[in-house]
């Protein structure tokens, strides 16, 4: 339940980000894949959130297969 609440708070912010700087903000739908990208004419961010420890691995994934080089795992630490 609370890492739905956290995907559902990032994906709000994201919005918000994409709408002011008219990014396009969509999903990897291919299993495995990270939650978010974020992207402009030349630059994107790949974005995965998780409530509980969470590694790299989706991130990496989405970025080789977008051909972004930047990503960011959001996570509660714990």
């Amino acid at each position: 339940m609370l890492g739905m609440l956290l995907e559902d708070a990032v994906a709000l912010y994201l919005h918000l980000l994409a709408k002011e700087g008219k990014l396009g903000l969509h999903y990897d739908a291919q299993k495995g894949g990270a939650d978010f990208i974020l992207k402009g004419k030349s630059v994107g961010v790949v974005v995965e959130v998780s409530w509980g420890k969470k590694g790299s691995r989706q991130v990496i994934k989405t970025m080789k297969k977008t051909g972004i080089s930047c990503g960011i795992v959001v996570y509660n630490g714990h």
